[in-house]
């Protein structure tokens, strides 16, 4: 039998450091990554740009990628990467991707999808579709762990319940009030509604992780990170067995091929620690995180200080 891959994924919320993780683990040689394999939010394609810089569409990376994927046998090209679970608007897709939740709702969800041949079918062609790929990245860059920083549970999920993998998993939080700014300012929401949004992203998380044996996950905070990248990124390495990174200090984006949010274009390579919403957030709006999100805060760590 041969060895099963090995999956290295990011499960976080929004806005909790997913991107600056991926780009300070894609500098070992053993891990391959092209950020979020899920690709979703690419928006206009044509004007989509590479982490390297280049236009995705012209991006040598890119136009390989295609190409062996092809040669694989793949339906794939950079605006249809085929690897999202579920396409959106039946009711059989919202069970696909509904969020993680209890053990009598996951048995459900199982019992549903196992009287649906089609979406089984289905849900078996996309699971190909993310393992070939990540093979392909592999071999492309020489690494032996592929990475996945697309974040979400319901994801995870079905990549565990494929038993296709060798999963590792990387639990990475943030303080949720650095979170709910965040979603503020990029996501146009009010304060209550962010707060709201952070507290069932984070509940839902904990759901997946109470799914996974303990050895299967390092719980990391992003302030943690930050502050110590060198103990962080070693310890890390270590859960994984590879061998410890030369330099944890600095990145070098325009040496990776990285899908995900706009901070890969900020041309930032050292790591800085943004806790701007400590300035930003006013005394009424910490008094209503507090009030409504605060134990679940202590929960992962942080103080109300």
């Amino acid at each position: 039998m041969s060895q099963r891959p090995r999956l290295l994924y990011i499960l976080a919320p929004s806005y909790s450091g997913s991107t600056l993780l991926t780009y300070l683990l894609a500098q070992h040689p053993a891990i391959a990554t092209i950020g979020e394999l899920k690709a979703t939010r690419m928006g206009n394609i044509d004007a989509y740009r590479c982490s390297c810089g280049e236009l995705i569409r012209e991006c040598d990376f890119w136009s390989e990628l295609t190409q062996r994927a092809r040669d694989a046998g793949l339906e794939f090209s950079v605006d249809a990467f085929g690897t999202v679970y579920g396409d959106g608007g039946r009711f059989v897709d919202r069970i696909v991707r509904a969020l993680v939740r209890g053990p009598l709702f996951e048995t459900l969800r199982a019992a549903a999808l196992g009287v649906l041949p089609e979406r089984t079918t289905r849900i078996a062609a996309v699971t190909r579709q993310n393992l070939v790929l990540s093979r392909l990245v592999c071999d492309m860059q020489g690494g032996r762990v592929f990475l996945d920083g697309s974040k979400d549970s319901a994801r995870l999920l079905h990549y565990q319940r494929s038993g296709e993998w060798d999963i590792k998993v990387i639990h990475l939080q943030r303080d949720g009030r650095g979170v709910t700014n965040s979603y503020v300012k990029h996501d146009r929401v009010d304060y209550d509604g962010a707060i709201a949004y952070w507290m069932k992203a984070v509940t839902e998380l904990q759901r997946m992780r109470a799914r996974l044996d303990d050895d299967m996950v390092y719980d990391l905070l992003y302030e943690d990170l930050c502050r110590d990248p060198e103990k962080e990124l070693a310890a890390i390495c270590d859960w994984l067995g590879i061998d410890e990174l030369d330099h944890a200090r600095s990145f070098d984006a325009e040496s990776q091929h990285v899908l995900g949010n706009r901070m890969r274009l900020d041309n930032v390579s050292e790591i800085r620690l943004d806790e701007k919403w400590r300035k930003l957030l006013s005394p009424d709006k910490l008094a209503a995180f507090e009030d409504r999100a605060g134990e679940l805060n202590r929960s992962l760590g942080y103080t109300a200080a």
